[in-house]
């Protein structure tokens, strides 16, 4: 769940984990992304609450537990290298597309991201 929030928010914001919590605008963010990871789970008969997965991100996001630095797929990007995005956000767009369920908001973090990757990955 992690990997669906942070590191595609600290990507596309360009800014580390600790620094989530500045805006107002991630909250609403990281409910519509939980919210679509947990109606494709539920079609897929996969365990996983919104409850559950918000609680555990906004402990992760508490101040003594963020972390000061940036994720593995900023660290991508930074890099010139592809991410991972089509395994995390992109795995749920495409799994709602099949089941009929809308994804708008991961299918455009995927999309985002994938514009990211054309800019600056190294042919």
């Amino acid at each position: 769940m992690f990997g669906v929030q942070f590191n595609t928010l600290c990507t596309i914001l360009d800014c580390k984990i600790m620094e989530l919590n500045k805006s107002q605008y991630t909250s609403v963010l990281t409910k519509r992304i939980v919210a679509e990871f947990e109606a494709v789970a539920k079609a897929k008969d996969i365990p996983l609450t919104a409850e559950l997965a918000l609680k555990t991100i906004d402990a992760s996001l508490a101040p003594d537990q963020a972390g000061d630095h940036y994720p593995s797929m900023h660290q991508d990007i930074a890099s010139g290298r592809r991410t991972e995005i089509d395994y995390l956000n992109g795995a749920i767009a495409r799994m709602g597309k099949e089941l009929n369920i809308p994804t708008p908001t991961n299918t455009l973090i995927t999309e985002l991201i994938h514009a990211r990757e054309d800019i600056a990955v190294k042919n």
